[in-house]
């Protein structure tokens, strides 16, 4: 379940932050800040507990940060990468491996309608 309160408060933040990045490098035309936005993205879909949309998501930012554009990088290491590590270790291999090549083939707006959806975590 999402987390309520204010950790919900800031996750939303967080997400609508992330957002807000995905659309100044659309405006750049920068698909490689996109790429990385979107690991923001996939980090917030760890985070209210969606580990499989968030490595589908990960694996289209994976794809599109090797592209070409200009990115601002505050850091070495990619934020949010420790999350998406978590969504690898809690699932199977077999899921991890299915869920990383579908999300591979999804178009930046497939990404993105992804980290829209709202839904709930299984209980």
């Amino acid at each position: 379940m999402p987390p309520s309160g204010p950790a919900g408060l800031r996750m939303g933040s967080s997400r609508a932050t992330f957002f807000e990045s995905v659309q100044a490098h659309t405006d750049v035309a920068s698909v490689r800040g996109i790429g990385l936005s979107l690991i923001g993205l996939a980090a917030t879909e760890v985070a209210e507990h969606r580990p499989e949309n968030a490595l589908r998501i990960a694996a289209a930012a994976e794809v599109y940060a090797q592209e070409e554009g200009i990115a601002v990088i505050y850091t070495e290491d990619t934020p949010g990468r420790e999350f998406v590590d978590q969504a690898h270790a809690a699932l199977p291999a077999d899921a991890v491996a299915r869920l990383t090549e579908a999300g591979r083939k999804l178009t930046i707006k497939e990404a993105l309608d992804l980290a829209r959806t709202p839904q709930t975590a299984p209980a």
